[in-house]
């Protein structure tokens, strides 16, 4: 014989003015472990509706099973709890590093007195319009937009965690829109000055990791984390297995993000060259010094084998420009001249991709639309001299 289901026991509540703009909810969430009746209080700021929206919340939460009680945690204790148990073991020692440095200077003054359970979209919403106007920490205006976003990125990454903690009923960053980042303008050498580049870059010590990247595209850590073994000259072909960064005096070697970064780029043959002369030169002064070159030896390394420093690399570029009488670029920037070039020279989309490491054709083509326009002018021109005037 079926018997009927057994009723849930549904909450009750009640709320009670506290003063202006102020109030008390009280909800009987039902039975505790010891069967006694569980209450939750909590004071709500604003006004009746917002009490009553929070009211309906707690209750919905309690019916459905998924309510979570308050805790004493503050919102800056979970993240700095957030970043040194969970980031550290699921991010490289950069990456959590910079998440620990963007909450410790601007999200946690901000957000940090907040009690976690506490925390509404209302709450994220401000500092986000604050942070934008007045958020730099030597005051002299506010955050751009790209920062403010890589806020809300690591921010709702840390409080999805705090759902799955069952320390949040539903995660409040997810219900705010954060600011669009407006697209930075690409620079890169004209093709009119690559060759003063050249020639100023023949003088400085760089000159071999400034002409691979230039002629790569390769980032500037995937060359410095670039060994002797992942080049075959003979072939002429370089393959990118790792990139590698610096954390106080620690080294680090990472392998790629994507399996796209992970890839072989073909060199031109000038390149070839001029790495066979930069080995023969290593070889030479590694002998004088009593050793020898080895297939795990850094191809732009230090003569005591160790890596060169990505602050130095950048140094020297920069002197390198200002002895070419160049404007000042990054040293990314060669990566998007190489990108540039080929796809002004009409090098397939898919081609240029690869060599990038790019996780889509589509990607490419997005960061690269500002040289479409040119390529478009070329299609048509090509085109009618296909086909011919029109009759």
């Amino acid at each position: 014989m079926r018997t009927a289901p057994r009723a849930r026991n549904k909450g009750t509540g009640s709320i009670e003015a506290r003063g202006e703009g102020s109030w008390r909810i009280t909800v009987e969430v039902g039975p505790a472990d010891n069967g006694k009746r569980t209450r939750h209080r909590e004071t709500v700021k604003g006004n009746k509706r917002d009490a009553e929206r929070r009211l309906r919340e707690i209750l919905s939460a309690a019916e459905t099973g998924v309510y979570v009680a308050p805790s004493r945690k503050t919102t800056g204790q979970f993240l700095e709890e957030w970043v040194s148990t969970y980031a550290v073991l699921h991010t490289s020692p950069r990456t959590a590093q910079s998440y620990a440095a963007e909450f410790r200077r601007h999200v946690v003054p901000a957000l940090g007195k907040t009690p976690l359970a506490d925390l509404r979209p209302h709450h994220i919403q401000a500092y986000y319009v604050e942070a934008l106007k007045s958020g730099r920490t030597d005051g002299t205006g506010g955050l751009s937009p790209r920062t403010v976003a890589y806020h809300h990125r690591i921010l709702s990454e840390a409080l999805e965690q705090a759902v799955r903690q069952n320390l949040l009923v539903r995660n409040p960053a997810k219900m705010v829109d954060p600011p669009r980042p407006k697209r930075a303008e690409i620079g890169m050498l004209a093709a009119e000055d690559i060759r003063r580049f050249l020639q100023a870059a023949a003088e400085s010590e760089y000159f071999g990791l400034l002409v691979a990247a230039l002629y790569t595209g390769a980032r500037l850590g995937e060359l410095l984390a670039l060994q002797w073994r992942n080049v075959d000259l003979d072939k002429r072909t370089m393959t990118i297995t790792h990139t590698l960064y610096r954390t106080g005096s620690e080294w680090h070697l990472k392998e790629p993000k994507s399996a796209r970064s992970r890839r072989q780029i073909v060199m031109p043959a000038s390149l070839a060259s001029n790495l066979l002369e930069h080995r023969k030169t290593l070889e030479a002064e590694r002998a004088a010094m009593g050793g020898v070159l080895t297939a795990e030896d850094f191809v732009f390394g230090q003569l005591n084998g160790k890596p060169r420093d990505e602050r130095s690399v950048n140094r020297g570029f920069d002197r390198v420009l200002r002895n070419a009488g160049l404007r000042h670029i990054r040293f990314h920037d060669l990566r998007h001249t190489h990108a540039s070039l080929l796809l002004k020279a009409g090098v397939h989309p898919k081609v240029v991709s690869e060599r990038l490491g790019h996780g889509s054709v589509s990607f490419t083509l997005d960061v690269y639309s500002h040289v479409m326009p040119g390529l478009q002018e070329s299609a048509a021109v090509k085109l009618e001299e296909l086909i011919g005037g029109t009759p």
